[in-house]
């Protein structure tokens, strides 16, 4: 591993500690050091959390599942709600076990960013998956002429979001400190990187 990898892993080390960069950018520089030592691992790793675990749901790591309170919208007789919290055990029951109080955050980290930076208020406000259908059929079963659901969905703690991007930080800081230590026993730096990337610190899981 050439000047260019140790280069990288400077980088990513001063980024880490900086709070004001970006998680994405150094996530791009993990997947050029994963290219530069050989590292498949990091590469699968910085690429799932850059461009999104959809289609691989079961790889999720658990730091990407966050609490979140179900919320409606919609009228009943003359007045109008708004974020109503409700439990799952209120929605439709073939609907009970598929939406619960806790999301999947399977977007790329630059979606996440932009997100918590965009929203207005405490919280960033999600859908889940088919709920404009759901909530058809829901007013159907209600059968309600003076109620009706307008929108379902999450409202996601802008801190829990904040809290993934500090994870995926905290374990590039992790990672350097684990490769200065490898180093000394390693073949390689390339070899350095994958100790460190496996050692203790499974990232695609945790």
């Amino acid at each position: 591993m050439g000047d260019r990898a140790i280069k990288l892993l400077r980088d990513i080390q001063s980024g880490a500690l900086d709070s004001s960069s970006s998680v994405s950018d150094l996530l791009r520089k993990c997947v050029a050091l994963g290219g530069a030592s050989g590292s498949r691992d990091l590469v699968a790793w910085a690429s799932s959390e850059l461009n999104g675990y959809r289609g691989n749901v079961g790889e999720l790591p658990s730091y990407r599942k966050v609490p979140a309170p179900l919320h409606i919208d919609g009228i009943a007789g003359w007045n109008q709600f708004r974020r109503m919290t409700i439990a799952p055990s209120s929605l439709p029951e073939f609907a009970q076990d598929a939406i619960k109080e806790e999301v999947s955050l399977l977007q790329g980290i630059g979606t996440l960013e932009e997100l918590v930076a965009r929203s207005d208020g405490d919280a960033v406000i999600l859908s889940p998956p088919g709920s404009t259908e759901l909530v058809r059929l829901w007013n159907d079963e209600l059968d309600i002429d003076t109620q009706e659901i307008h929108r379902l969905y999450w409202a996601i703690s802008k801190s829990e979001i904040a809290g993934v991007l500090h994870q995926i930080r905290n374990r590039l800081v992790t990672l350097i400190a684990e490769f200065d230590i490898e180093f000394e026993t390693a073949d390689s730096a390339g070899q350095a990187v994958d100790r460190a990337f496996r050692s203790r610190w499974e990232m695609g899981q945790e």
